[in-house]
């Protein structure tokens, strides 16, 4: 045990599969960017998160559903405890240690709801030494809408808890990312646009894609398929943000399953010209997906006359989605996007 406290800063990264997925072998790219992550693995309570050895920690969980069974599946159960065994890890850097620690998280569908939890469970951590960086890749709770917005008079379901974020006073940075191809609703995979502290920089984003169809690990770069596309774009967009987060990944001598991190800079050119020639075709089509939001309604879109004009009217031209425009080097207007999230008490600014 150290008898002195050290005043270095630690970064903490946590990666939550979603609800049928497992971390390790891989099945999405959560499992791809934890086993590239260089930190040092601590999910195993056994391990020692001693900063004065390390400066990067990481953790993986698999879904709930696999880990908890049937209760995971139907009711998210298991995703509290998998919170509070990360809690338990940031105490021991904060209070034993007295580390500032940087706790960056990437969360797919249920995974995304875990990242959640996950802030309002650090609400109470000292604000001045935690620092909480989420990116969502399309939470969805398992609830529907109806239920979650007329049925649930004690606010007991699992979007419920997870709704209102405006009191995490760690939160810093979040990415939110909607596939905007709906499922159908019987597969209760609506996805949730929780309140965030006026504090936090936040940005939500629509991509192509369908659910975790748009989160694949891909072998190769085809821009003219559609849904390896999607996989692209969300990789790198991803990427970005975690190394931005403080995230350090691996070489690809070190880790095996680096491969397509390692590409994701190299593909960045052709990527960007793919998605050019994928708006001049007019595509994707329009469509509408319904999400939970609150007090409000929101929706995930996909417009591209709404954008056409709007993009016009500022002499330039249309472009996907917000991650299009930064790859382009353009300022973050939504107006001039195809694929958008918009919040209904923004739509007169979001949308036409």
């Amino acid at each position: 045990m150290p008898t002195n406290k050290i005043t270095s800063t630690v970064t903490l990264s946590v990666y939550f599969e979603g609800t049928a997925n497992t971390i390790s072998p891989i099945t999405t790219q959560v499992g791809m960017f934890f086993a590239t992550d260089a930190a040092i693995n601590i999910t195993d309570p056994a391990v020692p998160c001693d900063p004065n050895a390390a400066s990067t920690f990481k953790m993986g969980f698999n879904g709930c559903g696999v880990d908890y069974g049937m209760l995971g599946t139907i009711f998210a159960v298991g995703l509290q405890e998998q919170c509070e065994t990360v809690m338990a890890r940031v105490r021991t850097l904060l209070n034993h240690y007295g580390c500032t620690v940087r706790l960056v998280c990437l969360g797919l569908s249920r995974g995304g709801i875990g990242g959640l939890m996950l802030a309002k469970q650090a609400t109470h951590a000292d604000g001045e030494r935690l620092h909480v960086s989420l990116c969502l890749f399309d939470p969805v709770p398992g609830n529907l809408i109806c239920t979650a917005r007329w049925l649930d008079l004690f606010k007991k379901t699992t979007v419920a808890g997870c709704m209102d974020l405006t009191k995490c006073n760690t939160l810093r940075r979040i990415l939110a990312i909607y596939p905007y191809e709906p499922l159908p609703d019987f597969a209760f995979h609506a996805p949730v646009l929780p309140n965030y502290p006026s504090s936090c920089e936040v940005e939500e984003d629509a991509t192509l894609g369908c659910h975790q169809g748009a989160l694949y690990p891909r072998q190769d770069f085809n821009p003219s398929d559609v849904l390896e596309l999607a996989c692209w774009l969300s990789c790198s967009r991803i990427f970005n943000f975690m190394q931005d987060s403080g995230v350090c990944f691996a070489p690809k001598a070190q880790v095996a399953d680096s491969w397509m991190v390692e590409m994701v800079r190299k593909v960045e050119g052709p990527l960007c010209h793919a998605i050019e020639q994928l708006v001049q075709s007019r595509c994707p089509t329009r469509s509408s997906r319904i999400v939970h939001a609150h007090p409000l309604s929101a929706f995930i879109e996909s417009d591209h006359q709404s954008a056409a004009r709007a993009a016009a009217a500022s002499s330039t031209t249309p472009a996907l989605n917000l991650h299009h425009l930064r790859l382009l080097g353009r300022p973050l207007d939504a107006k001039h996007c195809i694929l958008r999230v918009v919040r209904w008490h923004a739509r007169s600014t979001h949308a036409d």
